[in-house]
C-alpha cells in the first residue's frame, strides 16, 4: 500500500517507511492523488510546488528527475505497479484501492450507505478498520501548494469529526453506550462544539442510566449555547434533550425487575441517522393522528412521487411514536397489488407464527386477530398499490394505526376515518441541508454551487443522495464542474430520470450494459454469481463492474453474502434503457443465462440438501461455461436456499412467462423439496402450477406426469385432499398411458398416503400392495421400502400391531441397508408408537428419541414435530404434564411452520389434553377448538366427534 495521509510513504514489510526528500515525496503523492490518470508535467509541477516558492525553469528535467530517483521503490513495492513516462505526461498505473486516502474514502462510504441501509453492525466493522488509517495524519502532508489545499478540503470522507461522528452513531445504534462515551470524550477535546458529539453524549448517558450527569452536561452545553447568542442552538438541543427524556420514560415506565405487561415488539427498519427536515410533514402527521383521537382504528395515508422520501418520512415519524404503542411492523408490499392474504402471512410470520399457509384464509385471519387482539399495534404498510382491498385487514385491529404508504392516492378510505398527507418535494432548506450531510464542509464552502445543484435535483432526497455520493466520490471536482456537467447535459429539469441518466452516462459501456441486463434479473435483488452469469465476461470484470456501479449509486453496496439491491425506480429506469438498447436477441440470451446459472445451482443445492431424493438434470446452455455456487455440505446448501428463495420463486414465474419452459419446470422441481421442508407449502404450490403450464407447452408428459405428482403431495399436505386427488389422478392416468412405471409407483404410494388422512384405511392398504408388488418386480428399492413402511402405517392405524411392527421393521431394515434417512426415522418413529400402545413407555421414549435425533439431522422440520408429538405423549401417559406441554408447544410450532395440517390437528388435540390436566381450562378450550377447525377443514368425522365431546367436558 501507499500512503498519502500524512508524509507520503510506501509500506514495506507491513510498515509504512517515508522515503525519498520532500519534493520527490511531493511528486509522488500528486501522482497517487491520481491513480491511473496521464497528467502534465506542467500539472504535476503546478500541484506539486509550494505556491510560495518559484518554480523550476525546466519543467520535464525537475519533475522526470525527481520520479527517476523514486521509480524502481514504487514498482518494488506492489506487483503491477509502474511508472509510465509519456511524451510530457507521467502515469502512475496503481489501483486506488492501494492508496490509503481512497481506501479510508471508500471505507467511510460504505460505512454511511450501510448506516443508512440499518447495517450498523457492517458499518461499526468498516468504521473500525477506518479510523487507524484516519490517524496517520493530514491527507497529502507533504504537498503545500493552492491545488493540495483544494483537494484536502473537496475530500469530506477524511474529515476526522464526520468519520467518529458515525462511528459514534453506529456504536449507538448497537447499543455500545460505554465504547460510544470513550470515543466521545476523546473526540471532543478536537471538536468541543460539535453538535454530533453532543447530543451523542447525552444519548448515551440517558442509555447507561446516568440520568443526573445527563442533566447535568444538558445544563453545561444550553449555559454555553445561550452565552453565546446562539437561540437556534438552545432550541434544537432543548428538543433533543426533551425526546431523550420521553423515550428513556417509555423504555423504563415498567418497574425493574418485571417483564412488561404486554412484550414490545419493534419490527421496524432502523431509524435514518440525522434524518433531515420534513417538520411540516410530520407535524402534519402528528395532527392527523390527534384528529383521530377517540377511534379504536386510526388510518393515515402518505402519498408522492416516486423518489421523495415517502418511507423513509413514514418510518422515522414510526420511530417518534414509539412510547404509544406495544407492538410495530413494517410490511414491504413493493407496489405490486398484493392481496390480503400476503400481508396477513407476513404479519404472523413477524408475530412468530409461521404464515399458516395450509389452513383458509379464514382461519389465518381469526388467529391473527386473537393474537392482535390485546396490543396496540402500529403498522406501516409501504409500497401499497390502489389495488390492495383494505375492509378486511382493517377488521383485524381493535386498536392501533395503520400508514399507507405509495405513490398513488388511495381512495375509498373515508369510511374509515383515514387522513392523507401527501409529501411534496423538500424545501431548498432541507435539501442543502440532506446534501451537507453527504458532502460534508463542502457544502458550505462551496454553497453557491451546492444550492444550483439542489436546484437541478428539483427537491427529490433520491436525487439528491445520488448527486451527493457523486459529488463524494469526486473530491477532485469541484461541486461547480459537477453540477455544470448535469446541466450540460440533461437540461435544468428537476427530473428524476435526468438524475440516473446522469449517472448512466458517465459509465463505459461494459458498465452500462451489464446495469441494463441486471435490472431486468428476476427478484428484488441479484448475487454476485448471479450477476456474473448475466454479464458473461467472467468474474473479475463483472465484479469491477459492479463496484463501479456502487460507487455511481446506481446499485446499493452488497449485503455480507454479496447480493446487490436497485432501487425500485432505478430498476424501471434500468429496464427502460435496456428496451432501448439491447437487442431482443441479446436480452433473451442473458436471461437465459441467469436462468440456467439459477436452476444448475438450485439442482447443486438440492443434491446436498435432499440427497435421498433425485433432481431434474440441469439444462446447460451449449458451450457455455455457467457453474453453479459453491456449496459444501447440506447446511450450506439450506443456507443458500433461504437466501435465494424469494428469487427463485421470482424466477419460476419470469422463466414462464417468457417461454423458458425447460428451465420452469426443472427448476420447479429442484426447489420443490427446500421449500416442503420449511414449510412454505403456498410457494410450492404457485411454482408447481407454473411448472404444469410449462410441461403442457413443451408436450411433456413425462414431466406434467411428474409435476402433477409432486402438486398433489403439497396439496395433501395442504389438507386441499380432493384438489390432490384431482392432481394425482392425472399424474396416473399420464403415467399409465405412456409407461412410465416409476411414475406410476410414485403416485401410488401418494394415494394410499391420502386415503389414511381421510381415513379410509382398506384403500390405503390396497393402494400400498399395489405399489409394492410393482416396486419388487420391477427391483424399485426406494419403492420397497416406502410400501413397506406405509402398510405398516396404515395397519397401526388399523390397530393391527403385529402386522404394523412386521411391515415396519422390514422398512427400517431396508432403510439401513440402502441407506435411505427418511424412511428409517418413520419406521423407528412407527414402532416407537407400537410401544406406546402397548404400554412399554420406557422402549417407545427410546426409539422416539433415536427418530427424532434422525429428523434433526435431516432438518425435516414435520419428521421432527411429529416425533416431538409422540414423546410428548409418552410424558402425558406418565403424568409430566409440563414437559408434555412443552413438547407438544415445540411440535405446535413446527408444524405451523410446515404448514402440516394433519399433524397439526393431532399436536393441537394433544396440547389441548395436557392443559387440562394442567388445569387450565381456557387454554385447553382454546386448542380444542383450534383441532376442531382444523379437523373441519379436512373432513375428520372420528376427531369431530371425540372433540366435541371433549370441548363439552371442558366448558
Amino acid at each position: 500500500m501507499f500512503g498519502v495521509l500524512g508524509e507520503t510513504a510506501i509500506r514495506i514489510d507491513g510498515v509504512f517507511q517515508t522515503r525519498g526528500k520532500p519534493r520527490e515525496r511531493a511528486v509522488l503523492a500528486v501522482l497517487l492523488a491520481h491513480p491511473m490518470e496521464a497528467l502534465s508535467l506542467d500539472r504535476v509541477l503546478e500541484y506539486a510546488w509550494p505556491s510560495t516558492s518559484a518554480r523550476p525553469t525546466n519543467v520535464a528535467d525537475t519533475v522526470y528527475g525527481h520520479v527517476s530517483r523514486f521509480r524502481k521503490q514504487v514498482e518494488a513495492a506492489l506487483d503491477g505497479v509502474r511508472v509510465v513516462r509519456g511524451k510530457s505526461t507521467v502515469r502512475l498505473d496503481v489501483g486506488r484501492e492501494h492508496v490509503d486516502a481512497f481506501q479510508l474514502m471508500d471505507l467511510v462510504d460504505h460505512a454511511r450507505r450501510c448506516l443508512t441501509g440499518g447495517q450498523a453492525t457492517k458499518a461499526r466493522e468498516l468504521l473500525g478498520a477506518a479510523v487507524p488509517l484516519l490517524r496517520r495524519g493530514t491527507p497529502l502532508a507533504d504537498v503545500d501548494s493552492q491545488w493540495a489545499r483544494r483537494w484536502r478540503a473537496q475530500a469530506s470522507a477524511l474529515e476526522p469529526a464526520r468519520v467518529y461522528a458515525m462511528l459514534v452513531s453506529a456504536m449507538l445504534a448497537l447499543d455500545e453506550c460505554d465504547d460510544a462515551l470513550a470515543v466521545i470524550e476523546d473526540v471532543q477535546r478536537t471538536f468541543p462544539g460539535d453538535e454530533r458529539f453532543i447530543d451523542g453524549r447525552l444519548a448515551a448517558l440517558v442509555r447507561v442510566g446516568r440520568a443526573a450527569e445527563a442533566e447535568d452536561y444538558h445544563r453545561e452545553i444550553r449555559q454555553v449555547l445561550a452565552a453565546d447568542g446562539d437561540r437556534e442552538g438552545v432550541a434544537r438541543l432543548d428538543e433533543k434533550w426533551k425526546a431523550l427524556r420521553v423515550n428513556a420514560h417509555a423504555a423504563h415506565s415498567e418497574a425493574p425487575g418485571t417483564a412488561p405487561a404486554k412484550p414490545r415488539q419493534w419490527q421496524l427498519p432502523q431509524d435514518i441517522p440525522g434524518f433531515v427536515g420534513r417538520a411540516v410533514e410530520l407535524s402534519a402527521l402528528d395532527t392527523a393522528l390527534s384528529e383521530q383521537e377517540g377511534r379504536a382504528l386510526r388510518v393515515v395515508t402518505v402519498d408522492g412521487m416516486g423518489g421523495v422520501g415517502k418511507s423513509s418520512l413514514a418510518v422515522h415519524w414510526a420511530w417518534t411514536l414509539r412510547k404509544r404503542f406495544t407492538h410495530a411492523f413494517y410490511v414491504d408490499l413493493c407496489g405490486q397489488a398484493r392481496d390480503e392474504e400476503g400481508v396477513v402471512n407476513e404479519l404472523l410470520a413477524k408475530l412468530d407464527w409461521t404464515a399458516l399457509e395450509a389452513l383458509p384464509l379464514v382461519a389465518r385471519r381469526q388467529r391473527l386477530g386473537e393474537l392482535l387482539a390485546d396490543k396496540t399495534v402500529l403498522l406501516v404498510l409501504d409500497n401499497v398499490s390502489a389495488a390492495l382491498q383494505l375492509d378486511e385487514l382493517f377488521s383485524l385491529f381493535t386498536a392501533g394505526t395503520v400508514v399507507l404508504v405509495g405513490r398513488q392516492r388511495l381512495k375509498g378510505l373515508t369510511r374509515f376515518g383515514a387522513v392523507r398527507v401527501n409529501l411534496p418535494t423538500m424545501t431548498a432548506a432541507d435539501a442543502r441541508r440532506l446534501l451537507a450531510g453527504i458532502i460534508g464542509a463542502r457544502a458550505e464552502r462551496e454553497a453557491d454551487a451546492c444550492a444550483e445543484l439542489v436546484r437541478r435535483s428539483g427537491g427529490l432526497p433520491l436525487a439528491i443522495v445520488l448527486m451527493g455520493d457523486g459529488v463524494a466520490a469526486r473530491p477532485g471536482v469541484s461541486v461547480a464542474e459537477f453540477t455544470r456537467t448535469l446541466g450540460d447535459r440533461y437540461g435544468t429539469e428537476p427530473d428524476l430520470n435526468a438524475t440516473f441518466l446522469g449517472s448512466y452516462r458517465e459509465l463505459a459501456e461494459p458498465e452500462r450494459r451489464l446495469f441494463r441486463l441486471i435490472s431486468r434479473a428476476p427478484g428484488w435483488e441479484v448475487s454476485l454469481a448471479a450477476a456474473i452469469a448475466i454479464d458473461d465476461r467472467g468474474p473479475g470484470r463483472t465484479r469491477a463492474s459492479l463496484d463501479v456501479l456502487v460507487d455511481n449509486s446506481l446499485v446499493g453496496q452488497p449485503d455480507d453474502l454479496g447480493h446487490y439491491r436497485l432501487h425500485a425506480l432505478v430498476r424501471d429506469f434500468g429496464k427502460h434503457r435496456a428496451g432501448r438498447d439491447e437487442s431482443p436477441a441479446d436480452l433473451r440470451a442473458a436471461d437465459q443465462r441467469v436462468l440456467e446459472h439459477l436452476l444448475v445451482s438450485a439442482v447443486a443445492a438440492h443434491t446436498l440438501y435432499q440427497p435421498e431424493q433425485s433432481a431434474p438434470p440441469p439444462l446447460l446452455t451449449p458451450g457455455r461455461d455457467n457453474p453453479p455456487v459453491d456449496l459444501a455440505d447440506a447446511a450450506e446448501a439450506g443456507r443458500w436456499f433461504a437466501r435465494e428463495r424469494e428469487t427463485l420463486v421470482a424466477a419460476v414465474g419470469y422463466a414462464v412467462d417468457r417461454g423458458f419452459h425447460q428451465q420452469c419446470w426443472r427448476l420447479a422441481q429442484s426447489l420443490q423439496s427446500y421449500l416442503d421442508s420449511v414449510g412454505r407449502h403456498e410457494q410450492t404450490r404457485v411454482v408447481l402450477l407454473h411448472a404444469v403450464r410449462s410441461t403442457q407447452e413443451l408436450g411433456d408428459e413425462d414431466g406434467l406426469a411428474s409435476t402433477l405428482h409432486d402438486l398433489g403431495t403439497v396439496l395433501t399436505s395442504m389438507g386441499r385432499f380432493e384438489a390432490a386427488r384431482r392432481a394425482f389422478r392425472e399424474s396416473m392416468r399420464l403415467s399409465r398411458l405412456f409407461g412410465i412405471e416409476p411414475g406410476t409407483r410414485r403416485t401410488l404410494h401418494q394415494l394410499a398416503r391420502l386415503e389414511i388422512q381421510t381415513g379410509d384405511y382398506p384403500r390405503a392398504a390396497e393402494l400400498y400392495q399395489e405399489c409394492l408388488a410393482s416396486a419388487l418386480a420391477a427391483r424399485d428399492q426406494e419403492m420397497v421400502t416406502w410400501s413397506r413402511y406405509g402398510l405398516g402405517d396404515t395397519r397401526l392405524e388399523q390397530g393391527d400391531l403385529a402386522a404394523a411392527a412386521d411391515h415396519l421393521r422390514a422398512a427400517q431394515h431396508d432403510a439401513e441397508r440402502t441407506g435411505n434417512r427418511p424412511v428409517r426415522a418413520c419406521a423407528i418413529l412407527g414402532l416407537a408408537r407400537i410401544h406406546l400402545a402397548q404400554g412399554r413407555l420406557s422402549d417407545a421414549h427410546e426409539l422416539a428419541a433415536t427418530a427424532r435425533n434422525l429428523a434433526y439431522e435431516q432438518a425435516h422440520l414435520p419428521l421432527t414435530a411429529r416425533c416431538h408429538t409422540v414423546i410428548a405423549r409418552i410424558h402425558y401417559r406418565t403424568g409430566e404434564y409440563e414437559r408434555a406441554r412443552d413438547l407438544c408447544r415445540t411440535a405446535v410450532d413446527l408444524l405451523r411452520g410446515a404448514g402440516d395440517v394433519c399433524y397439526l390437528a393431532v399436536a393441537a388435540e394433544l396440547l389441548g389434553d395436557t392443559e387440562l390436566a394442567l388445569g387450565d381450562r381456557a387454554a385447553a378450550v382454546a386448542n380444542y377448538e383450534w383441532a376442531r377447525q382444523l379437523c373441519t377443514q379436512l373432513g375428520v368425522a372420528p376427531a369431530l366427534d371425540r372433540l366435541r365431546e371433549k370441548l363439552g367436558e371442558s366448558r
